[in-house]
């Protein structure tokens, strides 16, 4: 069960920042625009997108992922639950690193859009 709402809530949560960002792309197409008439490279650009993508899309994941597991762990041990923490934490691991990997794959697609449109 928890599997399937890791699953939704990625494509949830990737569907949005894509949008998002595509939504975006003509400002940031002007302001690069502008940036680039006052001597800007193309790989600044692309250097200065890819951090600004790497905190909309991991930010988010590292604190979502803090917060699970500390409420994982605080919730085991509320209930009793000691001796089979190893199991929920090795679950929750799998399935952070499950979502780091998809929304890295949602990234190269974000970060592919943005250096086509920029060209």
């Amino acid at each position: 069960m928890t599997s399937v709402l890791g699953v939704l809530f990625f494509f949830a949560s990737g569907s949005v920042l894509y949008f998002r960002q595509y939504s975006e792309m003509g400002e940031t197409k002007k302001t690069f625009g502008q940036l680039f008439r006052i001597g800007m490279t193309k790989k600044e650009a692309m250097r200065v997108i890819t951090k600004e993508l790497c905190v909309v899309f991991y930010l988010p994941l590292v604190f979502g992922s803090y917060m699970g597991i500390s409420i994982i762990y605080l919730m085991t041990f509320i209930v009793g639950g000691g001796d089979v923490i190893h199991e929920f934490l090795q679950n929750a691991l799998l399935m952070i690193a499950a979502y780091f990997l998809l929304q890295s794959l949602t990234l190269l697609l974000t970060h592919t859009l943005y250096q086509r449109e920029l060209e």
